[in-house]
């Protein structure tokens, strides 16, 4: 077996796995990206560079939507089945979720440096990956056995309340 499909396999063998390498490198990249920004900004090093999104308004949304969800939904795709009792997320759920999500961050970073509407396509695909997401966690919500739901519907109101956060990011 070759290495590649080794660290395939082994990346999508558990919903945490890939979601929360991509949550790590993300939050690495995020910050590493906002130290560019600042240093040039305020002259220590670099130059101020023309972002298409302005670059506090791109901070926040990296942060909010493009590190912490990483980490949520590699929890949750663990434990809403241990928590109820339900059906097992699939790994082509978890790793279509990670790869569009993703695949959304590349794009906006690479929408910052070249154009909006490369970003938009990015935030269009973020969202697509946490509507499975959202879509996988509710099925198991509504069809697991378990009588006592209420901390997954708390939480499952908490993601639809950040999906439509980011779709609000996305119209503005």
């Amino acid at each position: 077996m070759n290495m590649l499909s080794t660290v395939r396999d082994h990346l999508s063998a558990a919903p945490h796995r890939s979601l929360f390498l991509a949550g790590a490198l993300q939050g690495v990249l995020t910050v590493l990206w906002w130290i560019f920004d600042l240093t040039g900004r305020y002259g220590i090093a670099g130059s101020l560079t023309g972002w298409s999104v302005a670059p506090t308004w791109a901070h926040a949304f990296l942060m909010m939507y493009g590190f912490f969800p990483f980490f949520i939904f590699g929890f949750l795709f663990t434990t809403y089945p241990n928590w109820m009792n339900g059906e097992k997320v699939k790994p082509q759920e978890y790793v279509t979720t990670c790869l569009l999500m993703a695949g959304g961050i590349v794009l906006f970073y690479a929408g910052l440096l070249t154009h909006k509407a490369i970003s938009i396509t990015g935030v269009e695909l973020m969202l697509s990956g946490w509507g499975i997401a959202l879509y996988v966690l509710l099925r198991i919500l509504l069809t697991a056995p378990a009588e006592d739901k209420r901390h997954a519907r708390v939480t499952s109101v908490a993601l639809v309340m950040g999906w439509l956060g980011m779709a609000a990011y996305l119209v503005w």
